[in-house]
């Protein structure tokens, strides 16, 4: 017996996503018009991550009917990439799939937020290497949150000597395929740098490159939110982590600056020109503790909001 979602899991699924396949590599439109003006044309297909069935791919035996029929389960998918990931699983492993399905995610709501269509987005080709190489964008994501500000790194295979400078990051041949084959690729972009001397490679990592991994990790426990009219200090709040993400808006055009304290030290000011009614984001680093928001240069009657993500 297949355990498949209910209708309203699969719109669901289409509507996260503005019906588009979640494949990074496709995200072909999957409705449209019918020449009849009273229909609709739908060749979106809303997939298992694993399996309604016993003998489906990718089927966890541990997992209950409930949670095979959840939308956490599912993947919205054109037909074609539907039967593409289902007929090869060991490729579209599990957890591939739902690295595509939380890319997707974010820039769907990214294009919301931003009032951008996907076609105008500079970070499309990102979402096409998202498709390549997943497995070694995520360890450098990894790495950069621990060490925001490194760039350098080698790669070595697990049974060499090597002796590092300290300050490099190491990705090793055992833990990627085709590892040189997908620093071509970033190179080709422009998105790294060779900088091999010796016979150990070594690469810099651009900052386009580091921005965009930076701007692509999960960030979704909000800890402060707040909406004030013109210059405001807010009460401290307790930030466990960094980085953190502040984003902000306001109903002006011009500049925008918010102070952040640590006690009395440590004083951080984010500046930014702001467009009206558009959301701005950044990415506060090794700041953490009882911190202090100030909205430092605001209109008297400016209204803004800030909200701020771990």
């Amino acid at each position: 017996m297949r355990d498949d979602f209910p209708i309203s899991v699969k719109r669901l699924l289409a509507e996260r996503v503005a019906n588009h396949c979640s494949n990074p590599k496709c995200q072909q439109t999957t409705s449209g018009p019918q020449k009849d003006p009273t229909k609709a044309i739908n060749v979106g297909v809303a997939a298992h991550i694993t399996a309604a069935s016993q003998k489906g791919p990718r089927f966890d035996p541990s997992s209950t009917p409930s949670q095979r029929q959840s939308a956490e389960n599912g993947i919205w998918l054109c037909q074609s990439c539907a039967k593409l990931v289902d007929n090869d699983p060991n490729r579209y492993s599990v957890d591939s799939l739902r690295q595509w399905k939380r890319i997707i995610e974010e820039d769907t709501i990214r294009e919301l937020e931003m009032r951008q269509r996907t076609k105008d987005d500079p970070n499309k080709k990102f979402r096409e290497l998202e498709g390549v190489m997943p497995d070694i964008l995520n360890e450098m994501r990894e790495d950069l949150t621990e060490k925001p500000l490194s760039r350098e790194f080698v790669i070595l295979k697990k049974g060499w000597c090597y002796w590092a400078n300290g300050h490099e990051l190491l990705y090793y041949f055992e833990d990627h395929s085709e590892l040189e084959n997908k620093l071509h690729i970033l190179q080709n972009y422009g998105l790294i740098k060779d900088i091999t001397r010796g016979n150990v490679s070594r690469y810099l990592i651009s900052e386009e490159l580091a921005k965009y991994i930076n701007s692509s990790r999960t960030f979704s426990n909000i800890f402060f939110t707040y909406s004030g009219t013109g210059p405001v200090a807010t009460q401290p709040f307790k930030v466990n982590s960094s980085p953190f993400k502040l984003l902000y808006t306001a109903d002006w055009d011009g500049h925008f600056a918010v102070e952040i304290r640590g006690g009395l030290q440590n004083k951080l000011v984010v500046n930014h020109t702001i467009i009206n009614g558009q959301l701005n984001e950044t990415y506060i680093y090794n700041s953490t503790g009882n911190l202090h928001f100030s909205v430092v240069n605001a209109p008297p009657d400016g209204q803004w909001k800030l909200t701020c993500l771990q």
